[in-house]
């Protein structure tokens, strides 16, 4: 909820540094699969033969990969499958994670990524939570510039996609308080008057 409320204040910050994907997923792994082995599911990890480095700040890059990955665990059933991916496309870092979950209705679809709305229904309400995890993913997306997307089908499962720019901001985006040593603070400030 607090960093919900910094980013809609315009109080977050993000830290921009340049790092390897493999101990990113490796953390996100030690985190989920102890709850994936609970509900015997095939978990899969796959990162592009030539990732190469990204510039972002890491620890709300984990946030995201923990939010989607822990979803996915959550509403795909006892002995399914979910598989995190990463591949580099020209100047674009793709992440992936797909279910063989509950899938979401079409009707459903349209609130999932605003604050504090769960979907309602019977099936999806038994699992629980505060409706606020893919509400974090969009905003902390889009402060690194990127895009969210889904696709999803009822009782088929979901794939949640994120794309960020490999090298950080846009040139033209970046503030003139660049750090030493390949790090980069990025306010996000809203002008407010009176």
């Amino acid at each position: 909820i607090l960093d919900l409320s910094k980013v809609e204040a315009g109080k977050m910050e993000l830290y921009y540094s340049e790092f390897s994907i493999f101990p990113v997923f490796n953390e996100v792994k030690s985190i989920i699969l102890p709850l994936a082995l609970v509900k015997n599911l095939e978990m899969e990890f796959k990162i592009d033969s030539d990732p190469g480095y990204i510039q972002a700040d890491r620890s709300r890059l984990i946030q995201i990969l923990y939010n989607l990955v822990s979803n996915a665990v959550k509403f795909t059933p006892e002995g399914g499958k979910v598989s995190v991916s990463y591949k580099k496309s020209g100047n674009r870092a793709i992440f992936s994670v797909k279910d063989t979950g509950i899938g979401i209705s079409s009707e459903d679809q349209k609130y999932l990524f605003e604050p504090f709305k769960q979907i309602d229904s019977g099936t999806n309400r038994q699992y629980g939570g505060t409706g606020l995890g893919l509400a974090l993913v969009k905003q902390f997306v889009d402060m690194h510039q990127g895009r969210v997307w889904f696709t999803s089908v009822q009782g088929k499962g979901s794939s949640f996609m994120f794309e960020l720019p490999v090298n950080g901001p846009d040139e033209a985006e970046k503030p003139n308080n660049v750090l030493k040593d390949s790090a980069l603070k990025i306010g996000v400030s809203v002008n407010s008057s009176g």
